[in-house]
């Protein structure tokens, strides 16, 4: 089992969205304020998501993706439009509850759904696979705003991580943000 964590250099927000995810039945495991605490606290568990600002105190967390095990996914909370260099979901200030919940539970379903589930679930949708990564983009740019080719790039790297394939990916986006706005 993973770790959902968040990370924001302000205790008080951090705390605040800790709350917000936790009365959407998302457990949180922890709660820091800077990059050092948040590296000791993904050595505790295999996989995870990291809820974070795109800065903590001691560094951008940008660049920590570089420094981090590629089994943590990050969702970023921003301040007005997203950095460029940011190819993971963020969040817009202020934040509305149901997308952040969404967008963790896509993370966490990204994370551990198995194989045989998504293509039973592929076959069932009576779309074709170039049709579900069109859409699955296209959520992930309305409700985690990323741009088109930072969807792509997105749903590529996990599809790379996890083994899966890229439609297996996109099938689980749909699946999550749909049922969870």
């Amino acid at each position: 089992m993973g770790n959902v964590i968040v990370a924001n250099t302000n205790l008080n927000h951090a705390k605040q969205i800790s709350a917000v995810l936790r009365s959407a039945g998302i457990p949180v495991a922890a709660v820091c304020t800077t990059a050092a605490q948040l590296l000791r606290l993904m050595e505790y568990s295999r996989w995870g998501v990291v809820v974070c600002g795109v800065t903590l105190s001691e560094m951008p967390a940008i660049q920590q993706l570089r420094n981090m095990r590629a089994d943590y996914l990050f969702l970023y909370i921003v301040r007005g439009l997203p950095p460029e260099a940011l190819d993971d979901p963020c969040l817009v200030m202020p934040l509305n509850r149901g997308r952040l919940a969404a967008c963790v539970h896509m993370l966490i379903q990204i994370s551990e759904s198995s194989g045989q589930a998504l293509k039973q679930r592929i076959a069932n949708s009576g779309m074709e696979e170039k049709e579900i990564l069109v859409r699955a983009k296209e959520q992930l740019m309305v409700q985690c705003n990323m741009s088109e080719p930072s969807a792509h790039r997105f749903l590529q790297k996990r599809s790379m991580d996890s083994g899966k394939r890229l439609c297996e990916i996109a099938i689980l986006v749909l699946d999550t943000l749909n049922r969870t706005v």
